[in-house]
């Protein structure tokens, strides 16, 4: 069966606590989530800065040919995929000289998603369902998701101010697994040593997660039913 984009709402809800009791805090807590949201986009724009670099690197140029080369390539995805043929063709065409980036590649791709869904998806002030005996009212917790009806099914749970900080944590690890990979080709061209290890992600996989997560939601739920 699929799952609405409203019933996820109503799933997160369900589980929530009671939503802040005055403007004034709903306001505060607006803040906190406003300011973690900028956190984790500026953190995304350090990892494109990152592979703009690694792409210079794979390519044997300064930082202005790759920026040539780049700069009129707007969508991430197709920016990626350029940079992971060339990556690839400097680390060589066997599977084990490419088992570090392979990993960290899957990795961006999986964050690349979350990024676009904390650039695009608006900011939702939950109301708790009238069935539940609590008042719709203005406010409530702050979050991302998509309003109901526009899609059939949402691969991303919303996203509060928790979820935003985990993000930019992410993004700051992809950021250092990057890094970490220019560092070798300055270094060492042809002894990769740990490069050709899969890297290691700070959390489990998203989809892990949001199952993990739905898991919760609805056990919460059922437990405030009882």
């Amino acid at each position: 069966m699929r799952r609405s984009t409203s019933s996820s709402l109503g799933v997160v809800a369900s589980a929530m606590n009671e939503p802040p009791g005055s403007l004034a805090e709903y306001n505060a807590l607006k803040a906190e989530f406003h300011q973690a949201l900028g956190e984790a986009i500026t953190e995304w724009a350090e990892v494109e800065y990152v592979l703009e670099h690694l792409f210079g690197l794979v390519v044997g140029g300064h930082g202005h040919t790759s920026r040539l080369i780049l700069d009129p390539v707007l969508a991430f995805s197709v920016r990626a995929q350029i940079i992971d043929a060339m990556v690839r063709d400097r680390l060589g065409t066997e599977k084990d000289q490419n088992v570090y980036w392979n990993s960290l590649n899957e990795y961006l791709r999986e964050l690349a998603g979350d990024r676009n869904f904390i650039a695009h998806a608006p900011l939702i002030s939950h109301h708790y369902p009238k069935e539940e005996g609590r008042p719709r009212r203005m406010g409530g917790w702050p979050m991302l998701t998509w309003p109901r009806g526009l899609l059939h099914e949402q691969r991303i749970l919303p996203m509060g101010t928790d979820d935003l900080r985990e993000i930019r944590a992410d993004f700051k690890h992809a950021r250092e697994l990057c890094g970490a990979l220019c560092e070798a080709l300055k270094s060492a061209p042809r002894l990769y040593g740990k490069l050709l290890q899969p890297i290691v992600r700070r959390r489990p996989p998203r989809a892990e997660r949001q199952e993990a997560k739905r898991r919760e939601y609805q056990s919460r739920a059922k437990g405030r039913r009882v």
